[in-house]
């Protein structure tokens, strides 16, 4: 526990006239104590210090020594006694109906709290409660269990002492069960067969703890399951460099013997029996079912023959290809793709005599259907865009595994485009720095596949995140491909999905008067300024701006963090246009179509909005929910009705 030891007196010895008063000590982030659901005003620093150090020994006396030394540390002032017996006589006050609780003892001070009135054991009895079922083979129950632990915390362990010498062994004792409770609560969802959903939450994690064994192992076994061998394989060795590095040692055995068994595609990788069938995330990748598939037909266009032959060594030895064709210059490519007519020709962007993409353009005339995937060592931009809008089906780097081209190469064999993590930031960043001068314009949903893409994300996991199928993310790819070519999409009605999303609505705090003041004109350029603040905001946070009206704007992003994020930017940004603005964010499912997003979640967003002051962002209690564990703090702003939506929600506002 936390410093709390066993005592079967608590709840049932507790002092006279306590009975039906609630009361909840929080430690779980910053110290408050809630007194029939209403917070204690605790007063300043030291008296929330003696609060702190008399809950983590609750039930037991706490000598006034030890409160002294918690409070003034080694220098404490003579008159410490004194004004000790103050911030306990403070303190009672402050607790008003539960004062009897604090009581004098002959050496010190003691605290008496019933059975769930502090979050920290609550904490360790449900984190306990799912380890021991997820040992016992049911991981549905125990990631309940887990989740609803871990959704105890709503920030670090004690975060007001993180500083004070009597917190910082509990700290780490609790950040250090958090952490192992994470953990479990992954381990159940991989069990469950959501390997899909937990990859983004792992690459962050991995990054946090990046000597955490276990993490890594969840990692590993994540994305080999969505599909993705060679990033899998790729994990492994970003930690064995790292370990090697720092510490001059190589991964344990367990993680040796895992990186074998992703070598091998063991079956014994495999998602467990627990996992539902018609989860799309137990789904197997397009990748991982052409295995099965016979070798590809490719072709190897390079002016290095060196290179030719270790990539034909690779790729046959793995069975992924057989090699039909050679070429070291685009001429003699253009010829000897004519002849051989391949699967596949994987070709580099810079050849002697005819280009890469002048060779693609050519052999495209001869050859319509190919399906060209191209190289180069380079990676800049320009080149990257050149070898797409030449033609081929997808760009990779020269210095991509073996493992990586072959999947590479059965990807575009079935008719995919493929998008590298490269390729995908390439598009964006075209997007983004020529939105407005006739440069190419994506839609909503597809610059939230690409973003999905250059962050590493399967299609498996990109079709989740959309509530949408690998095949319509596909789609979208290949309409992005089309853009980049200059092909127009087949006409037809936009297609639409649903998806959960965090919704950020922003609108100018005294719009009305500032017009008439400044004039029609002005107003209108001040606007369209402000807007493009508001996109740039969204852009920088990995949102998009979705629509505008009058003063009013609304972006959307994957990460509630990241929507509160845009909001503060975008707040502080326009005061230099002279402008105030206020903000809502709400999170939930919309409905995603090709330049719209919309549906009750947007409503929320918007009418949350309408109750922010000037310069202020609130967040619903479901956004509060899931920042929790961030450094972004939030206060309770107490219950609201929301104009046109049922019942009475809290809201929580971003300190300025």
């Amino acid at each position: 526990m936390v410093g709390l030891q066993a005592d079967s007196s608590r709840g049932t010895n507790r002092p006279g006239g306590l009975e039906g008063r609630t009361v909840e000590c929080q430690i779980l982030g910053s110290l408050k104590i809630l007194q029939d659901g209403r917070a204690v005003p605790l007063g300043g620093s030291r008296p929330k210090m003696v609060m702190a150090a008399l809950i983590l020994d609750a039930n037991h006396v706490v000598s006034t020594d030890r409160l002294i030394d918690a409070v003034w540390d080694e220098h404490p002032p003579d008159s410490a006694l004194e004004s000790l017996r103050a911030h306990v006589s403070r303190l009672r006050s402050a607790l008003g109906a539960s004062r009897d609780r604090l009581t004098t003892e002959p050496t010190g001070y003691r605290l008496t709290l019933g059975l769930d009135e502090l979050d920290a054991e609550r904490f360790e009895t449900l984190a306990e409660n799912g380890r021991r079922l997820l040992t016992e083979g049911d991981p549905g129950a125990a990631s309940e269990s887990l989740r609803e632990a871990l959704g105890l915390w709503q920030g670090p362990a004690l975060a007001d002492f993180a500083d004070c010498a009597f917190a910082v062994p509990h700290i780490s004792r609790l950040e250090e069960r958090r952490l192992a409770a994470l953990e479990d609560r992954i381990e159940a969802d991989l069990a469950l067969g959501r390997h899909a959903a937990v990859v983004g939450e792992l690459e962050t994690l991995c990054g946090s703890f990046p000597l955490r064994e276990r993490l890594w192992a969840q990692r590993i076994t994540a994305l080999y399951r969505s599909g993705r061998q060679a990033e899998a394989l790729r994990a492994y060795q970003q930690l064995r460099d790292t370990m090697v590095e720092e510490l001059g040692i190589e991964p344990s055995p367990e993680l040796r013997e895992l990186e074998a068994k992703v070598l091998r595609q063991d079956d014994a990788l495999a998602v467990s029996q627990h996992a539902s069938p018609a989860g799309r995330g137990g789904q197997p990748s397009r990748a991982s079912e052409a295995r099965a598939d016979a070798p590809v037909r490719l072709m190897l266009v390079d002016d290095h023959p060196v290179w030719r032959q270790a990539m034909q060594a690779a790729l046959e030895h793995a069975g992924v290809a057989e090699v039909v064709g050679e070429a070291a210059d685009g001429e003699a490519a253009v010829a000897e793709a004519t002849r051989a007519r391949p699967d596949v020709i994987l070709m580099d962007l810079h050849l002697p005599r005819l280009t890469g993409t002048e060779a693609t353009a050519a052999i495209l005339e001869q050859l319509p259907g190919a399906r060209i995937l191209m190289l180069s060592s380079s990676g800049e931009e320009d080149d990257v865009l050149e070898a797409v809008r030449s033609g081929a089906r997808g760009y990779l780097l020269k210095s991509s595994t073996a493992v990586e081209v072959g999947d590479a190469v059965r990807r575009a064999a079935t008719g995919e485009a493929v998008f590298s993590p490269s390729l995908a930031s390439v598009v964006l960043n075209e997007v983004r720095s020529r939105p407005r001068e006739g440069g190419l314009s994506l839609s909503v949903r597809q610059r939230e596949v690409m973003r999905l893409l250059s962050a590493g994300h399967s299609y498996a996991d990109i079709a989740e995140h959309l509530g949408s199928s690998e095949e319509d993310v596909r789609t979208e790819v290949r309409a992005t491909v089309a853009a980049l070519q200059g092909v127009d999409r087949a006409e037809g009605p936009a297609p639409s999905a649903r998806a959960v999303r965090t919704v950020m609505f922003v609108d100018v705090v005294g719009s009305t008067a500032i017009a008439t003041k400044v004039g029609d004109r002005q107003w209108r350029d001040t606007v369209q300024r402000y807007h493009d603040v508001v996109r740039q905001a969204a852009l920088g946070h990995d949102g998009a701006l979705v629509k505008t009206s009058g003063d009013g704007a609304m972006a959307t992003f994957e990460q509630p963090t990241s929507a509160i994020r845009a909001a503060e930017e975008a707040q502080a940004e326009v005061k230099a246009l002279g402008l105030s603005v206020r903000a809502g964010v709400h999170i939930g499912e919309c409905e995603i179509t090709s330049d719209d997003v919309h549906g009750v979640a947007v409503n929320i967003a918007a009418r949350i909005a309408d109750k922010a002051g000037p310069d202020e962002i609130l967040v619903s209690h479901t956004v509060r929910d899931l920042v929790l564990g961030s450094d972004i703090e939030l206060v309770d702003r107490g219950t609201h009705q929301l104009r046109g939506v049922p019942g009475r929600w809290r809201l929580f506002a971003v300190p300025s």
